[in-house]
């Protein structure tokens, strides 16, 4: 059964950084005249919002998550992996281009890079940054190295370079030499907890906050920073739905007054166990979007 969802202007942000409203998240409905406003800060500066797997190998859902974020994640073999992704991958850009959105662009296997430039570039002008690798091992050189081959090819197909950096695990950002990377312009960093948490939300609140700010100082200055939020149950692993949600806010406000967060994406939509499927999470989305993107989203429907 579609939940209907509570207008971001009805959630107030609690004292102690949780969206904690005394609502049984499970059966949040539509606001009522009256409920507190969204007292959520604006950021000072630009952030990018979007999350992954909005559309591809789980269905097409572009269309519920569009009125609330900007930013598209392309992931060239994100999709049913039997199927070929090249004519795939080309609807979606065609898509986000259509939609207006910013994309973030994720290279996939280097032996893909030609493929993947060739069919972008029609879109180029829509995309902001580029993920030369996920989650990956390489050393500091091999980092470098692989980003003067990323650009090599860029230029080869007549395009203009783009920022480009890696998505790392918060246990990777917490100890890879690869984020000093000279070639890196920004640095991912998922701001996740291990499942299941802790019962008592603040406590999951302050480790992402000690991990997250540790990784983050980290990062040399001069590199922009990405956060992804932890907006899955982890695999089906975090079962305690409403501390998953205490996560979503205290997130945004590790970006909202560092110029060096450029974005923050959010794992994920339609994937199992995402935001789709726990639509309590996007209460908060949505009360993030309101501050991030200057937008009303009370006319936004339920899915």
């Amino acid at each position: 059964m579609a939940v209907a969802l509570l207008p971001l202007a009805a959630v107030a942000l609690g004292a102690d950084g949780c969206s904690c409203d005394g609502r049984d998240r499970s059966e949040t409905t539509s606001a009522a005249v009256g409920d507190p406003p969204n007292t959520l800060p604006a950021p000072n500066h630009t952030i990018r919002y979007g999350y992954y797997y909005a559309d591809g190998r789980y269905g097409d859902h572009t269309a519920e998550v569009n009125p609330y974020t900007d930013l598209y994640i392309a992931l060239p073999r994100g999709y049913i992996t039997d199927l070929d992704w090249r004519p795939l991958f080309q609807d979606s850009m065609m898509k986000a281009a259509a939609n207006d959105r910013i994309i973030f662009l994720q290279m996939d296997e280097e032996f893909l890079w030609d493929e993947v430039l060739a069919i972008a570039a029609p879109y180029w002008s829509r995309i902001e940054m580029v993920e030369v690798g996920h989650e990956t091992d390489w050393s500091r050189a091999e980092t470098d190295a692989k980003i003067t081959r990323l650009r090599g090819r860029i230029s080869a197909h007549g395009l203009g370079q783009r920022p480009v950096g890696i998505v790392w695990s918060i246990g990777q950002a917490l100890t890879y030499d690869a984020v000093n990377a000279a070639g890196l312009d920004w640095v991912g960093i998922e701001a996740y907890v291990d499942a299941p948490g802790s019962p008592n939300s603040q406590d999951n609140i302050d480790l992402m906050n000690r991990q997250v700010n540790t990784a983050k100082a980290r990062v040399p200055a001069g590199k922009e920073i990405v956060l992804v939020m932890q907006a899955y149950d982890r695999n089906f692993n975090w079962t305690n739905i409403p501390t998953l949600v205490d996560l979503q806010i205290p997130t945004y406000l590790l970006a909202y007054n560092d110029p060096r967060v450029i974005a923050i994406f959010m794992f994920s939509y339609a994937r199992p166990g995402g935001s789709r499927d726990h639509p309590e999470l996007k209460v908060p989305h949505q009360m993030i979007a309101e501050k991030i993107l200057g937008i009303d989203i009370s006319g936004i429907p339920p899915r």
